[in-house]
């Protein structure tokens, strides 16, 4: 799927501009959580980690399905509420949550 937003076609990672754009919740919860980084070329993993897990700044922190859980309603509430406020959206916006969407309903 091609998509219209910065960064999101980075070789580095694909929604790397919101991340760096958003990094006080997610240094917040590494705090909160005590998690710890992990080098990711000493695991032979050079990128496109399928697992849950948050970057800060060149560090990788893992993550337990309890943290995922808790971390991803932050997401949830913290997209819910800028939803709600914004009087419209653009129909690239559209698209996109669209196929976010279409995601959850089809779990």
């Amino acid at each position: 799927m091609k998509t219209f937003l910065p960064g999101f076609d980075s070789p580095i990672g694909g929604t790397m501009v919101y991340w760096q754009r958003n990094q006080k919740p997610v240094q917040d919860f590494i705090t909160q959580n005590g998690l710890s980084a992990i080098r990711l070329p000493d695991l032979g993993i050079h990128g496109g980690i399928r697992t849950w897990h948050v970057h800060l700044g060149d560090q990788v922190y893992p993550l337990t399905s309890a943290q995922w859980s808790k971390f991803s309603k932050g997401i949830t509430d913290r997209v819910s509420s800028k939803l709600q406020s914004a009087p419209q959206v653009t129909f690239e916006e559209g698209m996109l949550l669209a196929v976010i969407a279409q995601g959850i309903e089809e779990r």
